[in-house]
């Protein structure tokens, strides 16, 4: 029995060693975001395209080009640099430090009527907030086509 529990605490150990250095990894190393970054296009009903990151996600991030593609709504924006603080990860809470884009199209499209709910962009328990925000063109285009 001690021998068992001796094992199995031992194994517990390397467990959690084990996923706090892949939790390093993707949070702290380039190679961790271009990993997480090649799982984008298993989200369902969502195509995200991403050219041109360097960086690392615990921050500072750079971003050439950025597309999310949803039958809602097109969002394109260009030259995006974050710095964000993970701190608040395990409780729902991504904070943005300061987040910058040199460019930002949005084009919403037509679709059938939805089922009522509220709306929503991010899973249910995480919260994304930005401090500061700065975007140098915008561009808005309607369902109608009107910019």
């Amino acid at each position: 029995m001690r021998r068992f529990l001796l094992v199995t605490g031992i194994l517990l150990a390397l467990l959690a060693c084990g996923g706090g250095a892949l939790l390093y990894h993707l949070l702290h190393t380039e190679r961790g975001l271009q990993r997480l970054l090649s799982q984008l296009d298993r989200i369902p009903d969502l195509d995200i395209a991403v050219e041109g990151a360097t960086g690392t996600l615990a921050g500072p991030l750079t971003i050439d080009r950025l597309v999310i593609d949803h039958p809602a709504a097109r969002i394109e924006a260009r030259s995006l640099a974050v710095d964000p603080e993970l701190g608040g990860l395990l409780a729902g809470r991504i904070e943005l430090g300061e987040l910058s884009a040199g460019s930002l199209e949005v084009e919403l499209r037509e679709r059938e009527p939805q089922p009522p709910s509220e709306p929503h962009f991010l899973p249910r328990l995480l919260e994304l907030h930005a401090g500061l925000v700065r975007i140098r063109n915008v561009g808005l285009t309607l369902a109608t086509g009107q910019r």
